[in-house]
């Protein structure tokens, strides 16, 4: 026999059967003293070599099989790498662009609280103040009730000297009662008498100088007022310019007036008829 085993990658089983056809015909063939022991040979040689073809034609088309379908799947990997990798840079980008916001939102926000943070600082002493004084008031302890009730008895001179009115006591002190109660009796009791008969409707005291126009008409009265300074100075903040009132009347506050609040009242005061 020949023919050999080596390097044949076919399987025992096929093998096995085309060498015993080659054993029987050659068996066949010395039996009838044919010699054609060489061309039988050479038969059975290329039917094995054609088995071996399609064997190894098989295991070619198996591994391009295999490498079509690991080189897709690759190419599917790299596309989802891709998309994957676009996503995340987008991810990123809008997360970059939302901290930015968040940080100059923060920014904007600390501006404000530092701004707020020195506006408080700044108006604490005010505040302070003004709250100790609330407090004396209410416990009737304010050492500048005094004061006010001199610069009170003073508004009629101060008055003279605007509308020419010879006697002061035509002049009466009404939405000030809160700076003068208890100190000046003269003026209190005249104050008391004068309020009877009078619309006290959403009347508070202190009144906002915004709502004595509201008092002066439900009561068509005229009503100004005047305010002083350290050096018990008088000064008319509020002159009303209402014509032929029935009665006069003038307040006292205790809030600071400038210049132009007093040029102002000048100019108003042409208006005010007795």
């Amino acid at each position: 026999m020949e023919s050999t085993r080596q390097n044949a990658p076919i399987p025992d089983k096929k093998f096995d059967s085309i060498e015993r056809m080659r054993t029987n015909v050659l068996d066949m063939a010395r039996e009838r003293g044919l010699e054609i022991q060489g061309k039988i040979n050479n038969h059975f040689n290329e039917l094995l070599k054609k088995e071996k073809r399609k064997i190894v034609g098989k295991e070619v088309k198996s591994a391009a099989r295999q490498f079509r379908r690991r080189r897709k799947q690759t190419e599917a990997d790299v596309k989802k790498e891709i998309r994957d990798a676009r996503r995340w840079r987008i991810d990123i980008a809008k997360e970059e662009k939302r901290r930015r916001k968040e940080v100059l939102y923060w920014k904007e926000e600390a501006s404000r609280w530092k701004k707020e943070n020195r506006r408080l600082k700044r108006n604490l002493k005010a505040r302070e103040k003004r709250a100790e004084v609330n407090r004396k008031i209410a416990e009737n302890r304010w050492r500048g009730k005094k004061k006010y009730a001199k610069l009170q008895a003073k508004v009629g001179d101060e008055l003279k000297k605007i509308w020419e009115i010879r006697r002061s006591e035509t002049l009466k002190p009404v939405l000030a009662k809160h700076a003068i109660e208890g100190k000046v009796k003269k003026i209190t009791k005249e104050l008391k008498r004068q309020s009877e008969g009078l619309d006290w409707e959403e009347t508070e005291f202190p009144t906002p100088i915004n709502d004595i126009k509201k008092f002066e008409k439900n009561n068509d009265i005229c009503i100004n007022v005047f305010s002083g300074d350290d050096k018990t100075k008088v000064y008319p903040i509020r002159v009303s310019g209402k014509a032929n009132p029935k009665k006069f009347f003038s307040s006292l506050t205790g809030e600071d007036v400038s210049g132009d609040d007093y040029r102002r009242a000048q100019k108003k005061k042409e208006y005010v008829e007795e």
